[in-house]
């Protein structure tokens, strides 16, 4: 027990208890704080000087890395995305008696910049990023990470990483025929050996580059309105112009194929002239002028009565086409008994009134015609670009009168019949090579064949000029075009509508028209055969009532016309070179 003395003149005092343990509690919180200020520098030099040898080995490893070839910079048995290369993983070094565990990770990296994935970027594997990540353990453990990346050298070097064996990059731009770029044109890239397609893309720049394997290759450019383009082989052209690609390692192949808005041909195969007609039936008095003491009874146009006397006169109204080539014939059908007559006479205008054709220009006018038919191919055109007919009916017996069935005025016209189901031959000017004589090989070199309306349409061409032949033994001659002289230039882009005009050596000319009217019969079913010939064909009729078929060897045919609402035709018909028939048929009631 703690205890006070006291001392003369006063109280001499000592430590109580209390004061004793404050005392002790203040000295341990000093030497405490010294002892951890002292504790916390060590661990703070320790982690300093082992953060400085791990970022040192981080470094080291990062040089290291960099130094190696592209290919190499991997892990050992890594798989994409990682890269496979000579890195180690995990490995441990010892400095100063600290051990360091260096982890590493190596993986690919996608480029924004040149499309983040197919088919936008070929291959995704733009670069590589490097993380080194160094460790330690002991009384002060900790770690530091260094990062960086590495690109390959070029294209060709980043596309290897995609292919996983030897290869390159073949580099397609598609430019049009002023050198500019095309943008997303389809490009598909073929493998010779298979022939079969191995990369697609649709660039918007109108370039792209495509991973491959070593080999030969085959390029085809297309777009949507567009021509197209392809490379060749030396087996197709001895000499192409362009010639498949072929893609060798390590090494860029480019290459370049021009295609354009594309042109169209219309073409029409036609005859250089055609037959049109004015006919009257006289169904009704519509296509008469003029007339006097004349009725129509029954189709037909008759005296007036009974009873019947005299004379009457009818006029046409007038045959004026625009196209007139030459006058043809004048066709007519009538009956008349004895006691009765039937005459026909030509009319002109002379500018003031219409009058008879003079005998000099058209022998016998002048007294009439009585029988059919009335040759009116030497009227000079010009001089009589239109025509009528005037019938002079008469009798001198009241109970009898002549009956005109109908009349017909034929010319020839410049608007031709379609030649239909024929062949031709179209070559441009481009090339595309030359073959083994040292011929040049065409881009576009083909026959044709015009459908049942003598027509055809080419389009998907490059705008190029274009020469038209026809086969000489196909019984077929190519007279001229409407575009002549030849060739036919198609720009890039237009289309051009253009006539072949066409001869043959034989064909027909085959009018089908409404019996009691005359009236031509669209869309009829014509069908021509004659097995001797080994000929066998079925047309349409046109709005004019005609097919034409050519071309045809001379001799005799079967002719079959069906049209719905009318009663089928059969008959024969021979040709003997150009020739022509009409045939009437009946309406069904």
């Amino acid at each position: 027990m703690l205890e006070i003395k006291k001392t003369k003149g006063g109280t001499r005092g000592g430590f109580t208890l209390v004061e004793v343990l404050v005392g002790v509690a203040l000295m341990s919180i000093v030497f405490l704080g010294i002892f951890g200020a002292y504790r916390l520098g060590l661990k703070a030099i320790g982690l300093s000087k082992n953060k400085t040898t791990a970022t040192a080995i981080a470094n080291s490893r990062i040089e290291m890395i960099r130094n190696l070839d592209y290919e190499l910079v991997g892990l050992v048995g890594g798989a994409l995305p990682s890269a496979s290369g000579t890195v180690e993983s995990v490995a441990t070094e010892t400095i100063n008696n600290g051990v360091y565990t260096i982890e590493t990770k190596i993986r690919y990296a996608a480029d924004a910049a040149d499309g983040s994935m197919a088919p936008a970027d070929s291959c995704v594997l733009d670069y590589k990023k490097i993380d080194v990540a160094v460790s330690w353990g002991g009384s002060f453990p900790g770690n530091v990470t260094v990062s960086t990346d590495v690109a390959p050298k070029n294209l060709v070097q980043e596309v290897q990483s995609c292919l996983n064996q030897p290869g390159g990059v073949l580099e397609v731009t598609v430019f049009d025929s002023a050198g500019i770029l095309v943008p997303s044109p389809s490009i598909n890239v073929y493998d010779t050996a298979t022939n079969g397609i191995v990369a697609q893309a649709t660039p918007v720049t109108g370039k792209h580059s495509f991973p491959l394997v070593v080999g030969s290759y085959r390029a085809e450019v297309f777009k949507n309105g567009y021509s197209s383009a392809r490379t060749y082989s030396t087996a197709e052209i001895a000499v192409p112009d362009s010639p498949n690609p072929a893609v060798l390692n390590g090494e860029l192949t480019p290459m370049s194929l021009s295609i354009d808005l594309a042109a169209t041909l219309s073409i029409d195969g036609v005859t250089p002239t055609g037959q049109d007609s004015f006919a009257d039936s006289f169904a009704d008095g519509s296509l008469i002028s003029q007339s006097s003491n004349i009725d129509i009874v029954s189709g037909n146009a008759v005296l007036s009565g009974p009873p019947y006397s005299g004379s009457g006169e009818v006029v046409s109204n007038s045959a004026a086409p625009a196209d007139l080539v030459a006058w043809d014939n004048f066709v007519f059908d009538d009956e008349h008994q004895a006691g009765t007559d039937a005459v026909y006479q030509i009319l002109y205008f002379d500018g003031a009134g219409w009058v008879l054709i003079p005998d000099t220009d058209l022998a016998q006018n002048s007294a009439g015609f009585t029988v059919s038919p009335v040759n009116l191919v030497a009227l000079d055109k010009n001089v009589y670009p239109q025509l009528r007919v005037k019938g002079m009916l008469s009798t001198t017996d009241a109970g009898l009168t002549p009956s005109l069935h109908s009349w017909e005025i034929k010319w020839t016209n410049s608007t031709g019949s379609p030649v239909a189901n024929s062949g031709f031959h179209v070559q441009g000017a481009k090339t595309i090579g030359t073959d083994g004589s040292g011929n040049a090989v065409y881009k576009y070199s083909q026959d044709n064949v015009f459908d049942g309306a003598g027509h055809a349409e080419i389009s998907g061409i490059d705008g190029d000029a274009y020469t038209f032949t026809v086969d000489p033994s196909s019984g077929l001659s190519l007279l001229s075009t409407d575009h002549d002289p030849q060739p036919v230039n198609a720009d890039s882009g237009s289309t051009v509508a253009m006539k072949l005009f066409l001869r043959a050596q034989s064909a027909l000319r085959l009018t089908v028209r409404n019996e009691a009217t005359l009236a031509p019969i669209f869309s009829a079913e014509v069908r021509l055969a004659a097995p001797s010939l080994i000929y066998d064909r079925t047309q349409s009729t046109d709005t004019k009532g005609q097919t034409y078929f050519a071309p045809l060897q001379n001799g005799d045919y079967s002719l079959d016309i069906t049209v719905p609402g009318y009663d089928a035709y059969s008959g024969t018909v021979t040709v003997s070179g150009e020739s022509s028939a009409d045939i009437n048929i009946r309406q069904q009631d």
